[in-house]
C-alpha cells in the first residue's frame, strides 16, 4: 500500500499534524511507501520520499496586496503541482492534510479525472468552512467542490450538518495522536519567566487570528488581578492586522499586563511558553470550529485549558475527558469567573483527567484506522 499526504504549508498544527503521519508511517513498517509533499521552504530535513515541491508559504515582501496576492497564486499553483505529481505515481492512497479552498472550482476538475487511479481522503481539521469566504454561498460552493473528488472524510469527533457533507460520504473518526515535546528553549522560557514575574498567566499561543477572541480576554484582564496575558505567534494570514490588538492594549492601559510575542514560533519557543502558563486559552468565536490537536500539544504539561463552549470535536474530547472547563462564546463575564475558578483549583485534579487521555492516544491508532478504511474501498467506487 502507497500513501501520499497533501500538506500545503510549512509551519502550524496542520503541518505538525502532517509530520507526525508520516513519521509515524515510516516507523509502522506495514507501508510500503509514504510520500509528504510540503513547501519548498519546509524546515524538515531531505530524506526518502519527502518532496519539496509546493510553493513558499512564507512570501519575501512585506506589501500587504502583494503577500495576498502571493497567496491566491500558490492557491493555483499548489494543486497543479500536486495533479502533476499524482499522474506520475501508481495506485495509491491520497490524503489531503490541508487543502486549497480558493481554487478549488478549477482543480477539482482535473483531479477528478485521477479517481480511477487513486483513492481521496480528506482530514477535516476544521470542518466548518462556511466563513472561508465572506460571502456564505461562495464558501459552500469551493468547499463542495473540494470534496467532490473525496472518497471518505476524516474528523476528530465531529462534523456539522452541511450541504458540501453529502449523506452518502463516508465519515470516519480518528484518533489524534499525541505530539512528543520539543526540546524547550531555556532561553526564551527565562524571558517569559521573567516578564511573567509572580503573576498568573494565561496563553493565547499559536497562529493570530481573529477568531481567538483576543478582544474579550483582554478586556477580561481589568478583572483578573495578579494575572497576564501571553499572547505569541505570527500572523495566521496576510488578512490579520495584528495592530489593531496592540492599540487594544495601549487604549486599556494594559502594556504592562501583556506579553506580547509576535513572530513565529519554533518548537521549541512553543513548549517553552505551554510551560510557564498557568492556563491555556481555546476560546474561540463561534465562526471557528476548532478540531482537538492542540490539546495534544498540551497534553504531556497537563495544562488548565479555558474552551468555547461552540460545536466542535474540540468541546467533544473536553466533555469526554473533563480535561478543561467549557464557556460560552462571546461571553466576558462568564470567561472571568472560569479563569479565577481554573487559577486556583488544585492541579491534582487535571492530573487525573490528562493522564486518561493520554493513554487513550496514539499516531499509530489514527494511521491504523485511515488504512483499514481505505482497505475496504476501490478507485473510483
Amino acid at each position: 500500500m502507497k500513501i501520499v499526504i497533501y500538506n500545503i504549508n510549512s509551519f502550524g498544527g496542520n503541518y505538525e499534524y502532517a509530520k507526525a503521519l508520516f513519521d509515524t508511517t515510516q516507523k509502522w513498517g506495514k507501508i510500503e511507501r509514504c510520500s509528504l509533499l510540503v513547501p519548498t521552504i519546509s524546515p524538515l530535513a531531505d530524506g526518502p520520499n519527502l518532496c519539496k515541491i509546493l510553493m513558499s508559504d512564507k512570501p519575501g515582501m512585506s506589501n500587504r496586496v502583494l503577500r495576498q496576492f502571493h497567496f491566491v497564486y500558490r492557491s493555483f499553483v499548489n494543486p497543479w503541482r500536486f495533479y502533476k505529481f499524482l499522474k506520475k505515481q501508481q495506485p495509491s492512497i491520497v490524503v489531503f492534510n490541508d487543502f486549497d479552498q480558493l481554487s478549488s472550482i478549477v482543480w477539482s476538475f482535473f483531479f477528478n479525472k485521477l479517481r480511477k487511479r487513486h483513492l481521496f481522503g480528506v482530514i477535516l481539521h476544521d470542518p466548518d468552512r462556511d466563513h472561508y469566504f465572506a460571502q456564505k454561498g461562495i464558501s459552500a460552493y469551493t468547499m463542495k467542490k473540494v470534496m467532490s473528488i473525496m472518497d471518505v472524510a476524516f474528523h476528530h469527533g465531529y462534523i456539522p450538518t452541511k450541504s458540501y457533507y453529502s449523506e452518502t460520504l463516508r465519515k470516519v473518526e480518528i484518533p489524534h495522536g499525541i505530539y512528543t515535546p520539543a526540546p524547550v528553549d531555556a532561553g526564551f522560557q527565562s524571558f517569559l519567566r521573567e516578564q511573567k514575574g509572580r503573576d498568573n498567566l494565561i496563553g493565547i499561543l499559536g497562529n493570530i487570528r481573529d477568531e481567538k477572541n483576543y478582544e474579550i480576554i483582554i478586556e477580561s484582564l481589568k478583572n483578573l488581578p495578579n494575572t497576564k496575558l501571553l499572547i505569541a505567534g505570527s500572523p495566521a494570514s496576510s488578512s490579520v492586522n495584528t495592530q489593531l490588538y496592540r492599540e487594544k492594549i495601549r487604549q486599556d492601559g494594559l502594556e504592562e499586563r501583556v506579553i506580547w510575542v509576535e513572530k513565529f514560533l519554533s518548537d521549541n519557543e512553543l513548549i517553552a511558553a505551554i510551560t510557564v502558563c498557568d492556563v491555556i486559552s481555546l476560546y474561540y468565536k463561534e465562526t471557528f470550529t476548532s478540531q482537538s490537536g492542540i490539546l495534544n500539544l498540551i497534553a504531556p504539561f497537563k495544562k488548565r485549558v479555558i474552551v468555547s463552549n461552540g460545536e466542535s470535536s474540540l468541546k467533544q474530547v473536553v466533555l469526554k475527558y473533563q480535561i478543561g472547563v467549557l464557556v460560552e462564546p462571546g461571553n466576558k463575564h462568564a470567561f472571568v469567573e472560569t479563569a479565577q475558578k481554573l487559577l486556583t483549583e488544585e492541579q491534582q485534579l487535571f492530573d487525573e483527567k490528562w493522564t486518561k487521555y493520554l493513554n487513550d492516544h496514539s499516531w499509530e491508532n489514527n494511521i491504523k484506522t485511515i488504512v483499514k478504511t481505505f482497505e475496504t474501498l476501490k478507485p473510483g467506487s
